[in-house]
């Protein structure tokens, strides 16, 4: 009998002392989503990030030589509040070597290690600035860019990106979108 009460006491102990040591994690607290309302060409997030979501969504898709004489292209996707300002503002940029055409459609991975700037990589390079989130900006950290359609004034796909703050604050968008091309 007294067998089987220290052996239920070991295992009740293994069971929970785990428990015990992971409550204490602070995991990831600091984490804001972004969800899409398709019908409406627009962005939704819980606050804060409703003001930077709820706005416009503009891209420009561009062609560009190096110094070097290497062609490039280049697809940017800018998110602005409704405002119109500085003050929150999230891009994407979507950058492939030796390409002579602009982007299409397809699957496009955030590059986490950029070396050089716009023309030296291969992938998407994010960012974005809201500022009653502080003062420092978020970059893309993993994730991707989906273009499903592309035209000359639309271009229609997905985001799965996380973003973060060197102060380990992260962003997850996870949801599509519907942009216009710039004017001008």
């Amino acid at each position: 009998m007294y067998h089987y009460l220290l052996k239920s006491l070991k295992i009740g102990l293994w069971i929970f002392l785990p428990l015990l040591f992971l409550s204490g994690a602070k995991g990831d607290q600091d984490f804001y989503m972004a969800n899409f309302v398709a019908e409406k060409n627009e962005l939704e997030a819980t606050e804060p990030f409703e003001q930077l979501l709820g706005g416009e969504v503009y891209f420009e898709n561009t062609l560009h030589t190096n110094k070097e004489g290497i062609p490039f292209a280049t697809l940017s996707l800018k998110f602005v509040d409704d405002g119109l300002s500085e003050e929150h503002m999230m891009e994407f940029l979507i950058t492939r070597k030796n390409q002579s055409s602009p982007i299409k459609k397809g699957k496009y991975g955030v590059e986490e290690d950029i070396d050089g700037f716009i023309n030296d990589f291969d992938g998407v390079f994010g960012f974005a600035n809201v500022k009653s989130l502080g003062e420092k900006p978020f970059f893309a950290k993993k994730g991707e860019v989906v273009i499903t359609e592309i035209t000359n004034l639309r271009l229609i796909g997905y985001l799965d990106v996380t973003l973060k703050c060197t102060n380990g604050t992260k962003i997850l968008i996870k949801r599509g979108f519907n942009a216009a091309k710039k004017n001008g």
